[in-house]
């Protein structure tokens, strides 16, 4: 994970080099997060937390992005209270555009993610490719398709430290502004191992956002997949997160 961390930061300097009178217009981005409260026998608080921006410029831009979700109970006979489950995932894209359309580009990527209740210690992955996005609606619809080699490490909970292999990557994004009001976006991501067929795993998201106020803060609610056709001992292949969120954009 270390390595990926320290590709978001060299990152976010090379980006912060341009003249400070450029960022303000060049940057946009999102941030939202949840808040559960479970009282009883069993109290518990369920958490979650999103964060995405973007820096565009003509021919080129970077998107970073952040998720945390926990389950913080506490025991109802010596009312200790302990993080049962917690989920962390980082990521950083390099677009480059080859038409003056911004349709057709090419990508460089890094993410770590982490997620040991379900038997994922780290998962991190840097690659680089191809990609082109189709438009509709005047810009109020898009469909974005990619793919390409990406270099893969996974660590399994109770299992040795596996090595670095050379995985094919797929993914898909979707955007919809539905109305004034609401919107809807759907992004998936696939990883298959060249040496081992069984070696597979993906990821997916779907999201429905509405905007409340013109001050820019949104209700958001989500549901999350994460699929590992090899998992470790004992963990289910799949595991879901569904979440309700207030979040503003800028």
């Amino acid at each position: 994970m270390l390595r990926v961390l320290a590709f978001l930061l060299l990152s976010s300097a090379l980006v912060a080099q341009e003249p400070a009178g450029e960022e303000s217009s060049n940057w946009s981005g999102a941030a939202s997060a949840g808040l559960i409260f479970v009282t009883g026998n069993n109290e518990s608080t369920i958490s979650s937390a999103d964060l995405s921006t973007k820096w565009e410029v003509p021919g080129q831009r970077w998107i970073f992005s952040a998720k945390y979700a926990a389950v913080r109970q506490t025991d109802p006979v010596t009312s200790d209270a302990s993080t049962s489950s917690r989920l962390y995932r980082g990521a950083v894209e390099h677009h480059r555009f080859l038409d003056d359309e911004n349709n057709l580009y090419l990508y460089g990527k890094g993410s770590a993610f982490r997620n040991v209740p379900t038997g994922l210690q780290v998962r991190e992955d840097l690659g680089l490719g191809a990609g082109y996005t189709w438009r509709w609606k005047d810009g109020d619809a898009q469909f974005s398709l990619e793919g390409g080699p990406s270099a893969l490490k996974e660590n399994l909970v109770l299992l040795p430290a596996g090595d670095t292999a050379l995985n094919g990557r797929a993914a898909c994004g979707y955007e919809n502004k539905i109305s004034d009001d609401l919107k809807a976006t759907f992004k998936a991501e696939f990883f298959q191992s060249f040496d081992v067929s069984a070696d597979r795993s993906a990821t997916a998201e779907a999201k429905l956002r509405w905007q409340m106020t013109e001050a820019a803060w949104y209700l958001e609610a989500g549901v999350a997949t994460a699929w590992d056709n090899t998992p470790a001992p004992g963990f289910e292949k799949t595991d879901w997160i569904y979440t309700l969120q207030v979040g503003t954009s800028w």
